[in-house]
């Protein structure tokens, strides 16, 4: 915080780029050394604290240049230009490069000042914008590389982060390293320090085992004072981004489960425009009242629901979601055995045929005809006599294509502003329709079809954009 008179703090950014978080850093520790000094810095007072209070590390020689002039002139704006020159000859900016700026894996247990066991408490204050993305732990991908020789090369030669992780026993979901400079910060920063960093917003939302086993030791393990939820804002504050970023503030004490922490959910503002093409436009981001929640550390280790309904929702839509969580679903009516699912194939590289389909309707297009709403007769689909697959498609539960069937459009019409499904209706008893991997196509079991009727009229209502939209997990 800016009112706040202790200067004398260690800072470190593991992942500092061209400067910019240290930067800011150090202007807010000069900020406090005026507040606590009552005057106006000199060489000899700041030089000391470049050399000793800011840390910053990263892979890129070049980023590291970048960091060390980006931080001599911060230090140079601070001073008054007649003090530029010392009387004791002594050079105005201390030696980064190489020695507080380092130039280095964050990673490497090896470089003294980031070692997990030798140098931990060292930092009152982590800070950054840590890299992040789907494999991203992994070595880097050459062109033209089989998968085959790629994979067998990541199993010979992991990277320091896989490396530290597997030591540490630290989660890995989804092959991204962002969650990982995490665990490794944790052990760096001070008892009382704080870790504040800007990392992926998936880790709220993957559903995976690895996925729950992380949030699980984050939020058991450290106590959080808040998260902040940028998804909604990825594209205005970001340009180009596609991957949501969240932003993490957290303690290494161990919380008490019922300790609460703040989730923000800031949404961009945006006001109307003449032009057909674009009727809205961003206005820059509010945070208001309904986008700030509550956590206990208990819900937010074990209930991963909570992420994308209080983004996007409240505590009532979180009350109503875990009340119509209790009713069944497609999920819970296959393992009854009542209904039969499956996501439809995938063409690819067609190399592989599918036996059991020969002589079926194949329905390959992404959208269902005009005119269908919640029924489709496919008798004009045509027969196919042999209908292939990607060679790496494993091929089961084909079940799922016999009737009487259900086809769910996998993704949410933008243009009809809802979710898709259609009954099949065919001139075959037996079967139904083979449809491409865009749909769910489902099997009921039971010979009235109770089920995808009732799951039919759902999928197409306006209930199941509310339901879906806000507990899917691909915000």
């Amino acid at each position: 915080p800016w009112n706040d008179d202790n200067w004398d703090i260690r800072v470190l950014d593991p992942c500092c780029g061209s400067g910019i978080f240290l930067v800011k850093a150090f202007q807010r520790i000069i900020h406090r050394w005026r507040r606590a000094n009552g005057r106006d810095p000199l060489v000899t007072d700041l030089r000391p604290i470049l050399a000793n209070n800011l840390v910053g590390v990263d892979k890129n020689e070049e980023a590291v240049r970048v960091a060390c002039f980006s931080l001599y002139l911060a230090m140079a704006d601070a001073i008054e230009p007649k003090h530029y020159v010392t009387r004791d000859n002594v050079k105005v900016f201390p030696r980064l490069r190489g020695i507080r700026l380092l130039p280095v894996d964050f990673f490497d247990e090896e470089t003294n000042g980031i070692r997990t066991a030798e140098d931990k408490d060292s930092y009152d204050l982590v800070i950054g914008n840590a890299p992040w993305g789907d494999g991203s732990i992994r070595p880097e991908r050459k062109p033209d590389e089989p998968k085959p020789d790629y994979d067998k090369r990541c199993a010979e030669n992991p990277t320091k982060a896989q490396v530290w992780a597997k030591h540490y026993k630290w989660p890995v979901a989804n092959n991204d390293v962002g969650p990982v400079f995490l665990g490794k910060a944790a052990s760096l920063v001070a008892k009382q320090g704080r870790v504040a960093m800007v990392n992926t917003a998936s880790l709220l939302y993957w559903r995976d085992g690895r996925a729950e086993e992380l949030r699980k030791l984050l939020f058991s393990t450290f106590t959080f004072d808040e998260i902040t939820n940028l998804s909604a804002l990825r594209r205005e504050m970001f340009s180009g981004a596609i991957g949501p970023a969240c932003v993490v503030v957290f303690g290494k004490e161990v919380p008490k489960l019922d300790t609460s922490l703040y989730y923000f959910s800031p949404k961009a503002m945006r006001v109307a425009l003449k032009s057909k093409r674009s009727m809205h436009a961003p206005q820059g981001f509010t945070v208001e009242p309904q986008d700030v929640n509550t956590l206990t550390h208990a819900e937010a280790a074990d209930q991963s629901m909570v992420w994308p309904v209080m983004a996007l929702g409240g505590k009532r839509d979180l009350d109503l979601i875990r009340r119509l969580g209790k009713l069944p679903s497609l999920a819970s009516l296959e393992t009854e055995h009542l209904v039969q699912t499956r996501m439809g194939i995938i063409p690819g590289n067609e190399r592989k045929e599918v036996r059991e389909l020969r002589n079926r309707r194949y329905f390959g297009a992404k959208q269902f005809p005009e005119g269908v709403l919640l029924q489709f007769n496919v008798s004009d689909i045509p027969v196919v006599d042999k209908i292939r697959v990607d060679a790496g498609h494993g091929i089961r539960e084909l079940g799922a294509f016999k009737a009487p069937q259900l086809l769910i459009k996998a993704s949410f019409s933008t243009k009809l502003n809802r979710f898709r499904a259609a009954l099949v209706q065919n001139d075959d008893p037996e079967w139904g329709v083979v449809c491409k991997k865009t749909y769910l196509s489902v099997h009921d079991l039971s010979p009235d079809a109770a089920h995808i009727r009732a799951a039919c009229v759902a999928y197409n209502s306006r209930f199941a954009t509310y339901f879906l939209g806000l507990t899917s997990s691909r915000i």
